[in-house]
């Protein structure tokens, strides 16, 4: 599950809860396959559903929103959404996160320079 919404799948599974329990929790028309398709980051809970998720997980809509921030995978380099992510939400980002951030910076600086010394 790498670069999947990680934290949600594990804070569900804390909870000692199943797709189905939470998808039986949430109700309004909610399976196991939807709540499949968020933890894999295929898609996201609509606005209507995520009061009554965060009501069956047990967390604030802050909370919500944490858990429902992909994790990155540590091989990828930095999109420009978990750059914006980071820099949106220091409280939910981990100091790997940040020192990730730093050496990307530093990296994209450098080949910047290079390329105004040597452009094509």
């Amino acid at each position: 599950m790498s670069g999947k919404r990680m934290r949600l799948w594990r804070h569900r599974r804390a909870m000692g809860m199943s797709q189905e329990q939470l998808a039986a929790s949430i109700g309004m028309g909610t399976d196991r396959s939807t709540i499949y398709r968020w933890e894999s980051g295929e898609v996201t809970p609509s606005p209507r559903k995520q009061p009554r998720l965060a009501r069956a997980l047990g967390v604030s809509a802050t909370e919500l929103i944490d858990l429902l921030t992909p994790e990155a995978d540590p091989e990828e380099p930095l999109s420009r959404g978990r750059v914006g992510h980071a820099l949106r939400s220091p409280n939910s980002t981990d100091l790997a996160t940040v020192e990730s951030l730093w050496q990307e910076v530093h990296r994209l600086d450098e080949r910047y320079d290079r390329m105004r010394r040597h452009p094509c």
